[in-house]
């Protein structure tokens, strides 16, 4: 069971991720996309600068970037990150969708939530379930929720 404290910096960098992947996401026809640049925080303040890419493999998509925060702040939880984390996706498909999500990397947390928090985490999607393996923070991460 991952720590209610991790638990919040987890949610606060997967909003960092989710903003991040809506950046490489190819324009109409196209069968890549690349983005480098800065995002703004939607769910707060704060910024982060995202490198990376994502190309067409026919019926699904594989995706690379590094995202690195910079007072990435969660108005809800209060907890601000800082550091570096890097996503790649590997999708066979996007309908149903299948394929794994790989997270690493580590933050520093600030706020209602003071660690330096380290990510190795893994997600697998198939067309019943998703399972989560790995750890954030040195705490195991294993779940599988059946859709």
């Amino acid at each position: 069971m991952i720590t209610p404290g991790y638990a919040q910096v987890m949610s606060s960098a997967l909003t960092g991720t989710g903003a991040a992947q809506m950046q490489l996401v190819p324009k109409n026809g196209a069968t890549n996309a690349s983005f480098d640049g800065d995002i703004q925080n939607p769910a707060g303040s704060g910024s982060a600068h995202v490198t990376g890419t994502a190309t067409s493999t026919g019926s699904g998509w594989n995706v690379s970037f590094d995202i690195t925060f910079d007072h990435w702040t969660d108005l809800a939880s209060n907890v601000t990150l800082d550091g570096a984390l890097h996503e790649t996706a590997s999708f066979t498909t996007m309908s149903p969708f299948v394929g794994n999500v790989s997270v690493t990397g580590n933050v520093a947390a600030s706020g209602a939530v003071q660690a330096s928090v380290d990510f190795d985490v893994a997600v697998s999607y198939s067309p019943t379930q998703y399972q989560v393996a790995g750890h954030v923070g040195g705490t195991s991460v294993d779940a599988t929720v059946n859709l």
